[in-house]
């Protein structure tokens, strides 16, 4: 009986220690302050907005990912991403296409424009990275 406590105090304190865990106990606490001061934040509806929010984050930080796995950073990911969305935005408006048809129009037009910079980017004779590129078209 005594070996087992103390495995779980080696378990618990070796979770402690780890940072990620720490990052989950500040948003458990967040979302139990969040639900002691607001009667709505707990409700379905709400955690279905808070969920279709953050999809836009998380393809985002898809992106992002898959570039910083290959080596490269690039801020414009965001504003590809944006215009894309903008073009999107237009076409449900103006046309009577399906918005599942439109939803894959933007994923192809947002890898033509990133497939368009990038190869802008290996065109280029100097030694510089894509994401230097990109920064002085900017400015």
């Amino acid at each position: 009986m005594g070996q087992q406590v103390s495995k779980v105090k080696t378990v618990f304190n070796t979770a402690l220690k780890n940072k990620l865990t720490n990052i989950f106990l500040v948003l458990l606490f967040m979302i139990v302050i969040a639900s002691i001061f607001s009667p709505y934040f707990l409700t379905a509806y709400n955690i279905r907005v808070i969920l279709r929010e953050a999809a836009f984050i998380g393809i985002v930080a898809l992106g992002q990912a898959c570039l910083l796995i290959i080596g490269e950073i690039d801020l414009s990911v965001g504003a590809v991403a944006a215009l894309s969305g903008v073009i999107g935005g237009i076409f449900m408006v103006r046309t009577s296409l399906d918005p599942y048809m439109i939803f894959v129009l933007c994923l192809i037009l947002g890898a033509f424009f990133r497939i368009f910079e990038w190869n802008a980017c290996y065109r280029l004779k100097v030694k510089l990275t894509c994401s230097n590129n990109r920064y002085g078209r900017y400015f």
